[in-house]
């Protein structure tokens, strides 16, 4: 069979990745032709070959890579032939590494058909196997490939030894001694040492929705019209995501939830264009800085992982599987992902970070989850949201600005000077925010603190367009909402959790009399007017919610009886020894008492002793009289 005719050559423009230009580039006068081309005159090629050396075998010219194939002809003479690898040039300047000397990877440059130049440092693992990984995100940035020729560009860049060494991060986030911050698009701060370029392990997260655009100028002008507490409040709490480890507070967050189309996402482009695309996520195309509840837990993390020490931020939580997101928080918050291994079966690294979640949703977290933990109610903070733009056309005028012009605050924030300047003086200020009754209270108060005292200083430094003094009153009144209102929730529901208990199983409490048979699995004893729980059973009643917050929370109601300075009594059962047992009385069944206002006190920690009022509080059930502390342990007799 015949070889087939040469196509005519091209002209000698800014070669495309269509087939016949490929082909073009495969014939050996084209080839040379643009290599003379670009050796005459100053273009990158010369450049490249004047800072790293091309590997053997391989040439990289204005033109792109080209594989160098020698032959000896028929006169004896050696020929060379050049082979197109790329279509435009693409070379490796350095290796780059973790203070650990790990995570080693490579600095790659190349330039797209636009003549645009792109530099990216990628991990060493992509530059083994196939390299179909390594392949595809060049070619989706841009890199013009020569199919079938994929395999030789793995090999030309994988040979590269430059001498030159970066210091490779691999997240986001405060690196080397809290002095640099990496973002995928900016490093802020510089090091005395190396240069810091940012490497993430994995390519999970479009690092796209970083960036910036637009004006400034602009974006603070929408923001100056707002005059919300939630939106003053949301943006501020974006702002302090990097202080977390500075001032050693715990990752959290915060849910706003309210009725549809009120401007909950509109307020969630407003925390994301902070720190990069600001637009709508469904009008995005996968760009926008915000993320979507509907993910596996696996990809929950990957998503935490991303945005160390900065906002996670995330909508429609109606989306998520209520299966999941319960221990989802705790997983997010917690700063660490699950542990899993390797093919090998050996322990793989377990991700880690730390992150300010801003969650928005059309139901509160307590409503989304009824068997809801305070642990979980604690790390992720309903926030209801009222009044937040005032209308419809605002709305949309703020939506739009968001999406044009972002990520302009962020890096602007790290970089007006200390970040910790006053906060000594204002961190647990209970003047500024009122009181914590409970240590989970105090940690959540803590979070509204912060995210108070970032936004002040952004407005102190010109970041944000508000009067000094309106973010920390916008946050009280926040923090003041949540401890009179959702910080009493979870108690409330402990209460209910033991009357519908009650309802259920009354036939299971022993009433005492000799008529009466045991009853099956046996919860406790009724007598005098309460129902005394045995502890197993006791905590099948409380559900999910904390025994202790139960107990307190039916005292402060005047639904307990109990010894002095306990939240239990011990009583004598089938006559045999004495038991402590929670006691709570029969009118909780028909009662509209409910929990007082505010915060339970704390209750008592394991192996301490619970300092109260004498039993004044607590009036005596008739035939059960109410003891002191050097009073003898009152004892109920029950039949054996």
């Amino acid at each position: 069979m015949s070889a087939p005719a040469k196509k005519k050559q091209p002209p000698a423009d800014c070669p495309t990745p269509d087939e016949a230009m490929q082909d073009a580039f495969a014939d050996e006068a084209f080839v040379d032709e643009a290599l003379a081309e670009a050796e005459a005159q100053d273009h990158a090629g010369e450049q490249v070959e004047a800072h790293v050396e091309i590997p053997a075998g391989f040439t990289c010219r204005e033109k792109g890579v080209f594989l160098i194939k020698t032959s000896i002809g028929k006169d004896g003479e050696q020929k060379q032939t050049f082979v197109p690898v790329t279509l435009s040039p693409c070379w490796c300047e350095a290796m780059s590494r973790d203070g650990n000397h790990e995570n080693w990877g490579r600095l790659v440059i190349w330039r797209d058909p636009d003549g645009q130049r792109h530099e990216e440092a990628l991990p060493a693992s992509m530059f083994h196997g196939t390299g179909g990984e390594l392949v595809q995100h060049l070619a989706d940035r841009g890199l013009l490939i020569v199919s079938g020729m994929e395999r030789k560009l793995v090999e030309y860049l994988s040979k590269f030894i430059p001498s030159a060494r970066l210091r490779s991060a691999t997240r986001t986030g405060w690196q080397s001694g809290d002095l640099i911050f990496v973002l995928p698009n900016e490093i802020v701060g510089r090091s005395a040492n190396e240069r810091i370029v940012f490497q993430p392990e994995s390519r999970v997260l479009n690092t796209d929705c970083f960036g910036q655009a637009g004006d400034f100028e602009i974006w603070k002008q929408a923001l100056a019209q707002l005059n919300s507490p939630a939106v003053r409040f949301f943006t501020s709490a974006a702002l302090a995501a990097p202080l977390l480890k500075l001032t050693g507070t715990p990752s959290g967050g915060f849910h706003g939830y309210g009725q549809t189309s009120r401007g909950k996402t509109t307020l969630a482009q407003i925390a994301a264009s902070i720190w990069g695309n600001g637009s709508d996520p469904s009008v995005a195309c996968g760009s926008s800085y915000i993320q979507q509840w509907l993910a596996t837990r696996n990809g929950l993390e990957a998503m935490a992982s991303g945005f160390n020490d900065l906002p996670l931020i995330v909508d429609e939580i109606g989306q998520a599987s209520a299966l999941e997101f319960g221990p989802a928080i705790y997983s997010l918050l917690n700063g660490t992902g699950k542990q899993r291994s390797t093919r090998t079966g050996a322990a793989a690294r377990r991700r880690g970070w730390r992150i300010m979640v801003l969650s928005f949703g059309e139901i509160a977290v307590r409503d989304f989850l009824p068997d809801a933990r305070g642990g979980q109610l604690v790390r992720l903070v309903d926030v209801e949201l009222r009044d937040l733009f005032p209308g419809r056309e605002e709305t949309d005028a703020v939506k739009l600005i968001m999406s044009e012009n972002y990520g302009h605050a962020g890096p602007a924030f790290l970089q007006a000077g200390n970040l910790l300047e006053g906060w000594p003086d204002w961190v647990d200020q209970e003047d500024r925010f009122g009181p914590a009754p409970t240590a989970e209270a105090g940690r959540v108060r803590r979070r509204f603190s912060l995210a108070a005292f970032a936004g002040e200083m952004a407005i102190r430094r010109g970041i944000l367009p508000w009067q000094e003094g309106s973010i920390l009153e916008a946050t009280r009144e926040l923090y003041q909402s949540w401890l009179h209102g959702g910080a009493s929730d979870e108690a409330q529901r402990g209460v209910e959790n033991v009357r519908q208990f009650l309802l259920k199983n009354r036939a299971r409490f022993d009433s005492g009399r000799e008529d009466d048979r045991l009853p099956f699995d046996r919860a406790g004893i009724f007598r005098d007017g309460c129902y005394h729980f045995f502890d197993a059973a006791w905590r099948e009643a409380c559900g999910s919610v904390a025994p202790k917050v139960v107990a307190q929370a039916l005292k402060q109601a005047g639904l307990l009886h109990h010894e002095a300075g306990k939240l239990s009594n011990r009583i004598r059962v089938d006559g045999g020894d004495r038991v402590r047992v929670v006691s709570v009385r029969e009118r909780i069944l028909d009662s509209e008492d409910e929990v007082a206002p505010g915060v339970p006190d704390r209750p008592q920690q394991e192996g301490t002793e619970e300092i109260v009022e004498n039993t004044t509080d607590s009036p005596a059930v008739p035939g059960v009289p109410a003891k002191n502390d050097d009073d003898e342990d009152e004892v109920v007799e029950v039949r054996a």
